[in-house]
């Protein structure tokens, strides 16, 4: 069931209304969803009065966004060499100035960028040689497919290198398409790229199938100030991009989560089967144990039939182990 009184807030700060009265419990669970540092900056703009207690902790949050956002723009422009091509920026960073204009509105926790598969290497070896720790991957993906992006903690940030939106078997998102259409943005005064206002809706739903879906209130308000931002004859760009991508689907499950809220008025309704799958999905305004335990189904239900068939026939290996561990014997 949907927090109401949480829904009520989110359409009214997308409404650019007075927002419903800041109780202690709203406040702490819009923080939940890294809604903090949006809510103040709503408040600077008039449209909320919280009470001192509630006050300090959404200007705080406000404070530690912007300060991160500027951190990853000093990083970015220490260490990024010369003679390599402009990346794309996007997700977080990108989100802060493109949609909601406050960088201290928008909670990011690391950078990503997008780079030339060719780059990618190079540009690791690069940062290692600035003293960056190399992680090793731990997200899904098929034995044959190499890695599509590479982690770096790099002066204690986290700079995420991708060659192409999402993994291989996930989806087909043109690496290269993305950044020839991107559009020339400075990050801490560093030549770099930021995706075209349709291509940000294309990486969101890239992005959120990846993860099955699993994100929280802050990802959904990025997806309407991302929409808001397309003109009307972007429509049929964006609905062949999203099918060239396989990603038509999971943006239908998107939509039909944005109906739920009473956000996606102006987009048509998905189809029955749509919203059937949508129930299937963590309910976006919770954040406890069951909406986690809903993670990997939830990543079924926007994986393409190999991913599907791969951990089918892992299943039954998986339930002679847990059965194995509930039922083992005790000394």
């Amino acid at each position: 069931m949907v927090h109401t009184p949480l829904r009520a807030l989110v359409q009214a700060g997308l409404a650019g209304q007075r927002l419903p009265l800041l109780s202690p419990d709203l406040v702490a669970r819009a923080r939940q969803h890294r809604l903090g540092g949006w809510i103040w900056s709503q408040c600077q703009a008039g449209l909320g009065a919280p009470a001192a207690a509630e006050a300090t902790l959404l200007a705080g949050d406000w404070a530690v966004n912007f300060a991160g956002h500027l951190r990853r723009a000093e990083v970015f422009a220490r260490h990024w060499p010369a003679t390599a091509p402009p990346p794309l920026v996007f997700k977080g960073a990108d989100a802060a100035e493109a949609l909601y204009g406050d960088p201290g509105a928008r909670a990011a926790a690391d950078l990503d960028v997008l780079v030339p598969g060719g780059a990618l290497l190079r540009l690791c070896r690069h940062f290692e040689s600035r003293g960056a720790e190399t992680l090793v991957p731990r997200y899904e993906r098929l034995p044959h497919e190499p890695p599509y992006n590479l982690g770096l903690l790099l002066d204690g940030l986290l700079v995420e290198l991708h060659r192409s939106a999402q993994p291989e078997h996930r989806g087909r998102v043109d690496a290269e398409a993305l950044l020839s259409r991107g559009q020339p943005r400075a990050l801490g005064g560093v030549p770099a790229l930021a995706p075209s206002r349709i291509d940000r809706v294309l990486l969101w739903v890239a992005n959120q199938a990846k993860d099955g879906f699993a994100g929280d209130l802050a990802s959904l308000v990025d997806l309407v100030l991302a929409l808001r931002l397309l003109h009307h004859d972007d429509r049929p760009t964006l609905t062949h991009r999203l099918a060239s991508a396989r990603l038509g689907h999971a943006f239908g499950l998107a939509v039909t989560r944005l109906h739920h809220l009473g956000l996606g008025e102006a987009w048509p309704a998905p189809s029955p089967l749509t919203r059937l799958v949508a129930h299937g999905l963590p309910d976006p305004t919770h954040r406890t144990r069951e909406r986690i335990s809903q993670y990997q189904w939830a990543r079924l239900l926007t994986a393409p039939p190999a991913v599907v068939l791969a951990t089918a026939r892992r299943w039954p290996a998986r339930l002679a182990a847990a059965w194995s561990a509930k039922h083992r014997p005790t000394l």
